[in-house]
């Protein structure tokens, strides 16, 4: 990724959501001096109705260049419990 611009980050993540709705936080940090950094976290959107998972997009950009991590997580709300995603995506940004 480049510094200058935005990409769309998508993924899957159980349980299911309507679409339309923002259950989804994409929570960012950034390595700096030797351990990782949070950046906190932006909202996407579930992008499709799937029995299962919650398809989710967002466009988005990573501010500083280096090496960065990123994971999913679904609140817990009155029909779901608490989801993280399986693991950190990597992205180095330049």
């Amino acid at each position: 990724m480049y510094r200058s611009k935005d990409y769309w980050v998508r993924g899957k993540l159980k349980p299911a959501h309507t679409a339309g709705t923002y259950p989804v936080l994409i929570y960012r940090w950034r390595w700096v001096s030797g351990k990782w950094k949070s950046y906190g976290f932006v909202r996407a959107a579930a992008a499709g109705d799937e029995l299962t998972s919650t398809v989710y997009t967002r466009y988005m950009h990573l501010p500083l260049k280096g090496k960065w991590r990123l994971r999913a997580f679904a609140p817990a709300d009155n029909n779901h419990l608490a989801t993280w995603s399986g693991g950190f995506d990597s992205v180095t940004v330049r």
